[in-house]
């Protein structure tokens, strides 16, 4: 059996993958952008991107967290009776409805065009709807390969393979030939999402059969172990997964359906950067959501507590030393876009909160989900939007990529806050971590240096280095525990050691 990396070696591994899975989505962003003239059409093309990533969430039908809730608990108590079956039967599922999604949204598009107010006479946006499937699978994949404890793999599945061929093809065809046409951008882009759902499928049934062998006793996993049928949850799924596309891509439809393209091209610069905010949050649930699943299965709540808190901790360290330097540094970041952005920092401001408070939380979304309590996390989340689409509707209109910035915290900080109520309630765990209040006030300080000296050029970098090491020294001292301290200061002499042998 193949061992599974424990919290920090799988959150560490976790965090590289998914920095270079973020860098290669936003160099496709940067690149897209910088090759297509027009910051109007740029701004179509990520909309409909965006509108083709929710159809593949409407496709996968929450099987996606069904794959990684099974599969962690069996990786938990040591049981594969069956999985590879399962997988099989959840693919067919995804593809079948996700095909079925993209042929309608296909058939009626110059509807959904119209609504979204993209080009309906355009012939080449409509084709993105045919990603559906292939991202479906993708993030299928993904899931199931953080259940099993392949998490390296599970970022190339999700964001790499589909985002950095594109980028890199865009580039070298950029420099040989000066211009690309948007034709050829959608096929280059279209073709990389088939790579990334045919390698996530082998490496997923690989994953299965090396990482989660059979026991020796029978162990039952679900009630419709064994079955033809898929285990259950996947209804509560389906829901989050469609709400939760509110977190990451409807306000940036509802941006330019309410605002201009100009706008959606700034906001995605600006949300693409802040989303490296949240990363180590992300980076840690890709641990989370196994060990989460491992703990409820043998009852565990010890464990279920320790976890939540460390991961608070640890993501709101990271979120303090990556968010101060991205407000710091925002306009060098903007600059690469080629596109003026006169409110940058308060766009960047606004995420930011959003960011932090969702990783003080440390991934309760996960714990309800992973513990059988998804329908209440779903409830949170139906008056979360609600109450994000209000705020949505009033701020879009007023401040364009700002308030759709700040529509989004507002939804993420208040489904947190509900999960936390629940959580308290249902589990007796204490959610938010003691550190997000001064975490909010180190970045908050970091914006108002930002807002009074305007860094640009060398002296956005020298702002930027200052705050590195001023933050990393806040973090060493007052967030890691001495266990941790010590067990760091320990694998860098250890490095040291095998570096000096080398030589």
């Amino acid at each position: 059996m193949a061992k599974a990396s424990g919290i920090a070696a799988g959150s560490l591994l976790g965090l590289f993958g998914l920095a270079a899975g973020y860098l290669s989505q936003y160099a496709f962003n940067v690149s897209a952008a910088r090759v297509i003239s027009s910051p109007n059409l740029a701004g179509k093309l990520f909309q409909t991107i965006a509108f083709a990533q929710f159809l593949a969430i409407v496709g996968r039908a929450g099987l996606d967290r069904v794959s990684l809730r099974t599969f962690g608990a069996a990786h938990g108590k040591h049981n594969g009776e069956d999985l590879v079956g399962i997988w099989r039967r959840i693919t067919l599922w995804v593809v079948g409805l996700s095909t079925l999604v993209a042929l309608l949204a296909f058939w009626q598009r110059h509807w959904l065009l119209g609504i979204l107010k993209l080009p309906v006479a355009n012939p080449y946006l409509p084709l993105l709807f045919f990603a559906t499937p292939f991202l479906a699978m993708s993030f299928t994949s993904s899931q199931a390969l953080r259940g099993v404890g392949w998490i390296g793999k599970a970022t190339l599945a999700q964001l790499t393979l589909v985002f950095a061929p594109p980028a890199i093809v865009i580039a070298i065809l950029k420099l040989a030939y000066g211009s690309i046409e948007l034709s050829t951008l959608i096929g280059i882009w279209l073709f990389s999402t088939i790579i990334a759902a045919v390698a996530g499928y082998f490496w997923t049934q690989n994953g299965l059969r090396r990482a989660v062998p059979k026991a020796d006793v029978e162990i039952q996993l679900s009630p419709l172990q064994g079955s033809r049928r898929i285990p259950s949850g996947a209804f509560n799924f389906f829901l989050l997964g469609l709400l939760g596309y509110t977190h990451s891509g409807l306000e940036i439809i509802l941006l330019g359906a309410w605002s201009n393209t100009v706008e959606v091209t700034r906001y995605i610069a600006s949300a693409r950067t802040a989303m490296f905010v949240g990363l180590g949050l992300v980076a840690i649930a890709s641990v989370l959501g196994r060990l989460y699943a491992a703990a409820h299965a043998r009852q565990d709540h010890e464990e279920m507590k320790t976890v939540l808190g460390k991961a608070g901790r640890w993501a709101l360290s990271f979120a303090v030393v990556s968010g101060g330097c991205l407000l710091l540094g925002h306009q060098l970041i903007i600059d690469l876009f080629g596109i003026n952005f006169p409110n940058a920092l308060p766009c960047f401001g606004a995420i930011l909160v959003g960011h932090t408070v969702n990783a003080g939380a440390g991934g309760l979304f996960l714990l309800l989900q992973m513990t059988g309590n998804e329908r209440a996390s779903t409830v949170c989340l139906v008056v979360a939007t609600a109450i994000g689409l209000v705020a949505y509707w009033f701020l879009i209109p007023l401040f364009g990529s700002v308030g759709a910035a700040a529509g989004l915290s507002v939804l993420i900080i208040t489904w947190n806050v509900l999960m936390a109520l629940v959580s308290k309630r249902a589990l007796n765990l204490q959610p938010f971590s003691p550190k997000l209040w001064p975490s909010l006030l180190v970045l908050m300080a970091a914006y108002f240096v930002a807002e009074w000296t305007n860094p640009v050029g060398f002296g956005a970098i020298l702002a930027v280095a200052i705050y590195f090491v001023v933050a990393v020294a806040l973090v060493w001292k007052f967030y890691l525990i001495p266990a941790e301290r010590e067990a760091i200061a320990n694998s860098i002499k250890r490095l040291r050691g095998r570096s000096s042998a080398q030589v």
